[in-house]
This record gives structure tokens, sequence and C-alpha cells, in this order.
């Protein structure tokens, strides 16, 4: 059925089949939301996660959110700052005993303060800071979250947004004022300070490290512009606190008429949609979609009988379908490791790294063996409390990313360009600790996805690296696909290339790099690059 709401055209899917055409087959086309006035000026342009169209921006954004607030190790290095908060919290709460207490109230700003400082590393919105209060920051919170969510006349007719017949535009706009004078103070403070330390300091908030990123252009995506480091803050700073009551809005006699004659004019304009044919079973409709080649199949034609799958696949089928995150890589770099699963499954694949894609390349070497070897034991645990089936084993590492300029010094000497197992090198680089199975095994697939790498203080994946490479070469014969992701930042570039070899590469997308390296014990005096 389709609608029309001020002049833009709406579908409505009331069948299963064509709800599946719009959330599973073209979930892609219809993702973003609409672009509202709030979106445009209270969130700096459609920048932060909210409102941003789906594209290679609102994935970058989310990637950030994953690796530097959310995941596992962040949450677990701020352990202290939510103890503390919380002592402070019980405190004022035992300090108000026999007196009536709004709990919310307190309830929120112990999710702000506790939020914020793992954000940022000073509390700006103290009582004692002259640019924004605690109560400021409540009433900009309460007036933020009523104009994201207002319904807004000139959004849907677009000739009456001149006129912003209730105001909502000139709040909207007088809100973002508030709100920019206070990021600019925070960002200014971060900028000061690393100006005065030289940079010499790895980034020890999520301002910091935003900043980092925005200097840093290649290692984003897409570029963060200013007005994008505030949007990404402010996310986070307003949504920590969505526990507070509705706030109520004074409606008067002017937003109430005006309501009115808008309904009024709306039910006039969806009554003449009223008379268009309903499908009947007799003619079996169909969807043409602007952003598809194909249309949506008959529902008369009777589904094709089912073949039974093997169940890991089913598990995995069924763990995705119900997962919301963003994987670690995009589609087309993905299918570079695909193209080589499909030719060669079932095979014998070693990851190094863990994380939520692990069923993926598990179900893709379906019948293979599928290892994975992680730095971190806790999130092996919540990794596998979700997936038992996954074979992974807690490695450590002794190097940092600080040393790559040394150790790629070291990659050049003779000991290092000597092919051998592993666990006999006299190579630096070597890994000699994992478990046997590791060595044991000749690997046809290698990718290297770990350990951490984004920070002087990482591991960094200088030597698992060079390990994939030795393992590669030093197979009985035939040779092994290694896969390096993350090859736009400066250790995964120059390592990849001087270790597994220019001579070796086969194609690059985007910030993935497959190499193909053949065994070295069928020739003997093999170069270790070609």
């Amino acid at each position: 059925m389709q609608l029309k709401f001020g002049k833009y055209p709406v579908v409505v899917a009331s069948s299963p089949e064509m709800a599946k055409q719009f959330l599973r087959v073209h979930d892609a086309s219809f993702a973003s939301r609409p672009s509202l006035a709030a979106g445009k000026y209270t969130s700096y342009n459609y920048k932060d996660l909210a409102w941003a169209p789906h594209g290679p921006y609102w994935r970058q954004t989310r990637r950030i959110y994953s690796n530097e607030v959310f995941n596992n190790k962040k949450v677990q290095l701020y352990e202290q700052v939510r103890i503390a908060e919380r002592q402070y919290f019980y405190s004022n709460i035992r300090a108000l005993a026999g007196k009536p207490v709004v709990l919310k109230d307190h309830l929120s700003r112990y999710s702000l303060t506790t939020t914020w400082k793992m954000l940022s590393r000073d509390e700006y919105f103290s009582e004692e800071n002259p640019v924004l209060n605690m109560d400021e920051l409540h009433k900009m919170v309460d007036e933020w979250f009523l104009l994201s969510g207002v319904f807004n006349v000139g959004d849907w007719i677009p000739w009456l947004s001149p006129f912003d017949l209730q105001g909502y535009v000139k709040k909207m706009k007088a809100l973002n004022k508030k709100m920019d004078k206070f990021y600019n103070y925070v960002i200014d403070d971060h900028l000061a300070r690393r100006v005065a330390e030289k940079e010499e300091v790895a980034p020890i908030d999520f301002v910091d490290t935003l900043l980092q990123l925005a200097k840093d252009g290649n290692k984003v995506e897409v570029e963060l512009t200013r007005d994008c480091v505030k949007a990404l803050i402010q996310v986070l700073k307003f949504l920590c606190i969505d526990m507070r009551g509705k706030p109520c809005y004074p409606y008067n006699l002017k937003t109430i008429l005006i309501c009115f004659f808008f309904l009024l004019f709306l039910f006039l304009i969806l009554r003449s949609t009223f008379p268009y044919p309903q499908p009947t079973p007799s003619t079996p409709a169909t969807l043409s979609l602007s952003n598809s080649s194909q249309s949506c199949p008959s529902l008369s034609n009777p589904p094709p009988s089912c073949t039974k799958i093997p169940p890991s696949l089913a598990h995995s089928l069924v763990h995705y379908a119900t997962l919301n995150f963003t994987p670690q890589q995009t589609l087309k770099e993905i299918s570079i490791s695909l193209k080589i699963l499909e030719k060669k499954s079932p095979c014998n694949f070693l990851v190094f790294g863990l994380g939520h894609d692990s069923l993926m390349w598990t179900s893709l070497n379906y019948g293979g063996r599928t290892v994975f070897l992680e730095e971190d034991k806790e999130w092996i645990a919540q990794i596998k409390e979700q997936i038992p089936s996954l074979k992974a084993y807690h490695v450590t590492y002794d190097t940092k990313v600080s040393q790559a300029d040394e150790l790629l010094e070291v990659a050049s000497r003779e000991e290092c360009r000597v092919v051998s197992d592993p666990r006999f090198s006299k190579c630096q680089l070597a890994l000699s600790g994992f478990p046997s199975e590791v060595y044991d095994v000749e690997w046809d697939l290698i990718m290297v996805d770990a350990p951490t790498g984004y920070f002087d203080g990482a591991p960094g994946r200088m030597s698992a690296i060079y390990t994939a490479g030795l393992m590669a070469r030093n197979r009985e014969s035939g040779e092994s696909d290694v896969f390096v992701h993350d090859v736009d930042r400066v250790v995964e570039d120059r390592f990849s290339k001087e270790l597994l070899c220019e001579g070796y590469l086969v194609e690059q997308e985007g910030r993935i790099r497959h190499f193909n390296i053949p065994s070295h014990r069928t020739i003997s005096g093999r170069p270790f690059c070609p």
C-alpha cells in the first residue's frame, strides 16, 4: 500500500514476505533515517551515530565506538573510575537519609559523571566550572531529547519550513549554540595540553583518541572534522543519562491550532490515496525498489523444499541473524579471503585474533581446522561463552609498537632470513611460545588481525607477521595464503611488505593485503624474498 506523508511517498509492507524485502534483502537501501531538522541542527548536520546516513562514515563511527569505548579492554581499564563514582553516589544517598529523595536525578548525575570521566579526564560540567554546571547540563539534555523527537511540520511540508511555525528550529539552533560552546572548550583544552606536552604522550581518554584520529587522517576511512569530533562526544554524553523522566513541554494555544489544521490537511492528503485498487490473490503484488535491480518474488510461487544443513552452519546463521555489530572487515575485504576459502576449504586456517566474526571464519571453513590466537584471556572467555565451539588459545607477546623501527632493523639480519620452525629460530621476532598444534600443522591460510597495535604501548603485529611468513615458508610443500589486516597503519604496512615480501603480494583491498607464499623447503637456496 502506498501513502503520502506531506510531499513524501510512503510504502507500507503489510505481509511477512514484503517485510523481509525491506528488512533483510534490501536493508542497506532503507537503513538511513530521514534527514529531519533535528539531525541538522542538534547533531552537527547529521554527524553523530544516530543521524548519520548509512555508509562509510556511519560504519567508521560505529567502529570507533566499538574499539575505543565499548570493548572489553577499555571497560576493564576504567574499573577504578566506576568504583570511585559508585562510592561517591552511595555517600550522597546516605547523607540524605530521612529526607525525600528524587532518585532519578541522582542516578542520572552518577551515570553522567562516570561516563564523562571515562571519555575525558576532567569533569568539565562540575559546579565550580564557569563554562557549564550540572543544572544547565540537565536542562540541555532534557531539551535535546525533546527536540530530537518532536514532530516538526516543516520536515514533512518543506515549503512551510522557512516559517518555523512551531518554533522548534529556533530552539534547536539555540541549543546547538550552547552545546557548541562547551565542546569547543573541551577540545581546545585537550589541544592545549597536547601542545604543552609536545604530543609525546599517548591518548589517555576518548577525546584524545578522537583528536589523534582526526590528525592522523591515514588511519580513518573518512576524515574526522572538528564537528565530527563534537558529534561523537555528544552522543555518548547525552545517551549515558537516558533515564530521566520524559520532559513535559508547555503546549500553547497557537501550537494546538497549528497541529489541528495540520492533521486536517494530512487527513485530506491520506484520503486521496484510498481509491487505489488493492492487490488480490489473483494479481500478486510486486514492489519496484529504486535502489535495487531486482523485483520482489511472486507470493503465489510455493517455496522450494529445504535441504538440511550442518548444525554448525545453522548455528552460524542464527548467530549472525540475531547479532547487531559492525564487522572488523568490510564486505570487500572479507571477499578477498573468502575467494581462497572457497577454493581450499576444508583446510587448515590459523587466525591471529578473536572477535565477533570468528564464527564466520569457522563456518566458511566448514569441515576444516580453524584455530584462533588471542592475547586477552578475559575476551576469550567472553567469546567462548557465546560460541563454545570455537577453538582458541591464549598467547602472549613481548614487543611494543614503539620498538617497531628497532625490530625492522633486526628483521634484516641473517638469522631472521633463515627458514626454520619458529620454535627453533634464532630471530628475535619469531614467536616460540605457542601451543604445539600451532607449529605442527601446515597452515593453508593465515590471517594476521592481532594483537593490538593502535598505540605505542600495544604489542603490535611485528612478530605475528614475521612468524606467519616463517610458517608459510617452512611447510613441507605447497603454499600458504597469508592475509594482513589494518595495513593502513604504519607497522602493518612496513612489516608486511618487508617480511612477507612485495614479490609475494597478490592483491590489496581496502585495509587488507593478500600474500601467496610458497614452501622454501622444496627448492634449495630460494631467497627469502623473490
